[in-house]
């Protein structure tokens, strides 16, 4: 066989392969496009009324409970929320799959920043993994973990 037979060879050979790599590239990201797209589907989404409790210990006995009212953006895995009550919280909430991230601030007795990170373990319960609330002036901090369940009606 000839050198120039060997590298045609090689050539058609390596041609090949790339061309079945390109394919298995192109159908993997079809895979992996599918998958983002559908990611959510079927997932409970952060919509409604909610009571939130926020608990700073981890046998959860100092806790405080608030009623959230979360709004979907059409279109997106994401939206608003307000608190139903004195402190006036109102923020953001985004989530992926079956994990919520809730973010927001109040401005009702200083500036607080708070923010919550959990998941779904059912459709209408959430459970925390941790919370944060910051204050303003007074740098005041609370740390924890939060669940929250699905009502039909925010407490009058």
């Amino acid at each position: 066989m000839s050198v120039d037979a060997v590298r045609s060879t090689l050539f058609d050979w390596g041609a090949h392969m790339l061309l079945k790599s390109a394919a298995a590239a192109g159908i993997a990201a079809v895979v992996v496009v599918y998958g983002l797209a559908t990611a959510n589907a079927g997932t409970p989404l952060m919509k409604g009324n909610w009571l939130v409790t926020a608990c700073d210990d981890l046998d959860r006995t100092t806790c405080t409970t608030s009623c959230f009212v979360f709004t979907k953006t059409p279109g997106q895995f994401a939206g608003t929320w307000l608190s139903q009550d004195a402190d006036a919280f109102a923020g953001n909430w985004n989530q992926r799959a079956d994990r919520v991230t809730v973010w927001g601030l109040s401005h009702v007795g200083g500036d607080t920043a708070i923010y919550f990170k959990g998941a779904f373990s059912t459709a209408k319960q959430l459970n925390g993994s941790r919370f944060i609330a910051f204050t303003v002036p007074n740098d005041n901090i609370r740390i924890g973990n939060w669940h929250a369940k699905r009502v039909a009606a925010c407490p009058s």
